[in-house]
């Protein structure tokens, strides 16, 4: 950091005893006069992957943690089905996002270091972290006192321009055979920086949850910073209001408003429904399953958000990602009408699957109000 402390996930995990490391002092490396090369990008590049970068890297503070959790993506092979293979073809400029974003293109998520270092690169450079694909070998074989390059051990890697450290190597392909060291299996870094993200600050410092605890579960009912007793204004004066009679002026706030808000909220979402924009039925089952305590995560694709809400939810998440991430016409009427349905039969499950006092609840919290 350029106070010369650790970063914080790099602070993290020294906290949590997974790394041994401490600020050094090195030569300050100048950025070259060319650096704006390295972050340019086709006009016509597929927004996705811009999209993807900020979701993997959203709890990166440094260019250096965005490096290591971009590395991190791809080497994570059990839970985004990243394969090595070479057995496949090299991919162009064209077809990169269907290599990455579409199960049904030939090679889905599986190929060699071309494939894994090109994404990559295109990633960092989405987020303006300056990034260029290196060609070169891998060690090799020794044998005695002979090291020897073979065709196979032919290689591409990453290397990020990091502020003041200069060009540092970065490796995403997942091979299994050890030749490929990542940057966050080697002994400079040694950990999972997923693993290590700082909690959010009130986590952090409390060890507890964001918000106050209540058996609801609810940790936006109630403002945290209204102290629990205030002047009421009066004409002539004011009185001091005790902190009981406080608690029930502002429940009774909540209680009325919170809904009155909600129903207008949805009330406008409906209307552009019915003009044919699915992106609002999905803002509107987003916002309930939060309200409901299941808060959608970041990361999760619409497809993965459905497969684990429910089966019903499926046609409109596929509508909405098309409406997001397809050409231009690729929502007919014929899917809009499709992701109402879709969206009707996510309302009635969600209803008919959660308690009467769940319900009433989801919509005095205030979570969902507050992320618009």
């Amino acid at each position: 950091m350029p106070n010369g402390s650790l970063s914080p996930i790099f602070a993290q995990a020294v906290s949590a005893g997974a790394a041994d490391l401490r600020p050094t002092e090195r030569p300050f490396v100048v950025t070259p006069d060319d650096i704006a090369e390295f972050v340019e990008l086709p006009d016509d590049l597929d927004r996705r992957l811009g999209i993807q970068a900020r979701f993997v890297t959203g709890d990166a503070t440094t260019d250096l943690e965005r490096g290591l959790l971009l590395e991190r993506f791809f080497l994570d092979t059990e839970a985004e089905g990243f394969t090595y293979s070479t057995a496949t073809k090299g991919h162009g400029a064209r077809d990169l996002t269907d290599w990455l974003f579409e199960p049904d293109s030939p090679n889905y998520r599986t190929g060699y270091c071309e494939q894994f270092a090109t994404a990559m690169a295109v990633m960092a450079r989405t987020i303006d972290v300056p990034s260029k694909v290196v060609l070169g070998f891998t060690p090799g074989e020794v044998v005695g006192d002979t090291v020897i390059i073979r065709e196979k051990f032919a290689h591409a890697w990453v290397e990020l321009w990091i502020a003041g450290h200069g060009w540092v190597r970065f490796d995403p392909t997942p091979r299994s055979d050890g030749q490929n060291a990542a940057t966050t299996a080697t002994a400079v870094v040694g950990f999972d920086p997923a693993q290590h993200i700082p909690p959010p600050a009130d986590e952090a410092t409390t060890g507890a949850p964001a918000g106050p605890p209540n058996p609801t579960g609810n940790r936006g009912f109630l403002p945290t910073d209204v102290p629990l007793g205030f002047p009421l204004p009066i004409p002539g004066g004011s009185v001091d209001v005790p902190a009981w009679v406080s608690l029930i002026l502002l429940s009774a706030l909540s209680a009325s408003v919170v809904p009155i808000a909600k129903r207008a909220r949805k009330s406008r979402r409906m209307k552009r429904l019915r003009e044919g924009d699915v992106s609002a039925a999905w803002s509107e089952i987003v916002d309930r399953l939060a309200d409901l305590g299941s808060p959608v995560p970041d990361h999760l694709t619409p497809i993965e958000v459905a497969s684990q809400t429910t089966p019903l939810l499926v046609p409109l998440a596929d509508h909405y990602g098309r409406s997001i991430f397809g050409p231009g016409g690729s929502l007919t009427l014929e899917r809009v009408e499709d992701a109402k349905r879709s969206y009707r039969a996510t309302e009635t499950h969600l209803r008919t699957t959660h308690a009467a006092s769940a319900r009433l609840w989801s919509w005095l919290r205030v979570g969902s109000l507050r992320r618009r």
